[in-house]
Formats: C-alpha cells, structure tokens, sequence
C-alpha cells in the first residue's frame, strides 16, 4: 500500500522552487552585466539553453487530443518574447541594472495605457490606485539612482 505525502509537501517544494526563481530572475541583470559575450549573444543563449529543458517538459506533460497546439501563435510569442529578452538586454548594457529593471518592469503601465486606448478599456478606482501606488513605490526605491541617460 503507497502512503500518501503530507498535504503541505507539495505547497513546500512549490514554495521552494518560487523562491529559487525569484533568486535566479534577480540576478539575470547583474549576470547579464558581466558577461563578456555582449547583451544580444547573452539573450540568445539564455533561451537556447532552456529549449531542451521546456522540449522535455512538452514531452512529458499530458495534453487532450481534441487542442493541438497552434503552433504559429506559440512561434509569434517566441518572437515577441525574444524582442523583449534582446532590448532588456540592450537597455542593462545600456544604464544601470537597476533602471533597466525598473523600465522593464513598467510593461502592465503599458499594457493598461494600450487597453484604454486601443480597445476603450475601463479601469476601476482601486486598480487606477494600485497603479498610481506601485508607480510610487518603485520610484522611492529608486530614489536617487534613477538615471535615464545612457552610460557612456
């Protein structure tokens, strides 16, 4: 007879694996910094090196007859994806690893700026608020690093 696994294991090795990405993704822009292949060859490779790792996972996760995969649109995010990868680079070479960081991390600004305008998006109070206060927070973290001219 299998015994069962604690129920709070799974919620544990999650947790885990949160807080080593979490380390990881914020370590990418030092790591891109100091790379000596420059910030477009260090994109490329960081995905080229992921694609036996996401090739298995693929091959191994269950998936129903009835949805194949659109591979075209699977393509298409890929492009968009390594354009996003490619100019964070750029900009981490750019100016300081914080700013790079915190434009990047501007993208739901964006994305809310293009819904309203392109699709006539309405916002709530409380997330126009939310908005408005992780502006502010990521601005006092900043502080006087912010910087917005390139390091030549």
């Amino acid at each position: 007879m299998m015994q069962n696994k604690p129920e709070g294991s799974g919620a544990k090795l999650a947790l885990m694996a949160l807080f080593i990405g979490a380390i990881g993704i914020g370590f990418a822009p030092i790591f891109v910094r100091y790379s000596d292949i420059g910030p477009v060859s260090t994109a490329f490779w960081r995905m080229v090196l992921s694609v036996p790792l996401l090739a298995l996972w693929m091959a191994v996760t269950p998936r129903p007859k009835k949805r194949p995969y659109n591979w075209g649109l699977l393509a298409l995010c890929g492009l968009f994806f390594a354009a996003d990868l490619g100019l964070w680079h750029w900009s981490i070479a750019l100016t300081s690893v914080a700013n790079a960081t915190l434009l990047t991390n501007l993208n739901p600004v964006f994305v809310a700026l293009a819904g309203f305008v392109l699709f006539q998006e309405r916002f709530s109070r409380l997330f126009l608020l939310g908005l408005v206060a992780a502006l502010v927070g990521a601005v006092a973290l900043m502080g006087a690093s912010l910087n917005l001219r390139p390091n030549v």
